[in-house]
């Protein structure tokens, strides 16, 4: 995301015969170290755990092998917990939203998107938009 910020994240709920889909398309920015730091504190302590037991994507034996990981830190830990030097957060700033509203009857659905008028105001323009 550093060199290609631009990102998009899908959230899909299929309950048929309906379909619910929203799609955000932005620029993913860094969060500061407060931000960072703010977010990390807020996490369940299980989920600190596992930050500090795992790197992300790593290779490991089995679902066994994570919760033995995430208890041994659990146990040996005392203290705060300190954001782990290899973790940081980002967050969306979105330039449009796409909303999908699918009944079951296709062709026959609610589709609109909002769009950023400009990326420095919070003004954004609704258009409805074919399936």
């Amino acid at each position: 995301m550093e060199r290609n910020p631009i990102v998009e994240a899908l959230f899909l709920w299929n309950y048929p015969p309906t379909i619910y889909q929203v799609r955000v398309h932005g620029k993913a920015v860094k969060s500061s170290a407060e931000e960072t730091a703010r977010y990390f504190s807020e996490l369940p302590e299980s989920w600190k755990a596992g930050l500090w037991a795992f790197r992300q994507s790593e290779e490991v034996g089995s679902l066994e092998e994570q919760t033995r990981r995430v208890n041994e830190g659990l146990e040996t830990h005392t203290g705060e917990w300190e954001v782990p030097s290899t973790w940081s957060a980002y967050k969306i700033v979105p330039e449009s939203f796409d909303f999908y509203f699918g009944h079951g009857l296709f062709p026959a659905v609610d589709r609109f998107k909002y769009l950023r008028r400009s990326p420095d105001r919070d003004e954004w323009d609704l258009v409805r938009l074919c399936p």
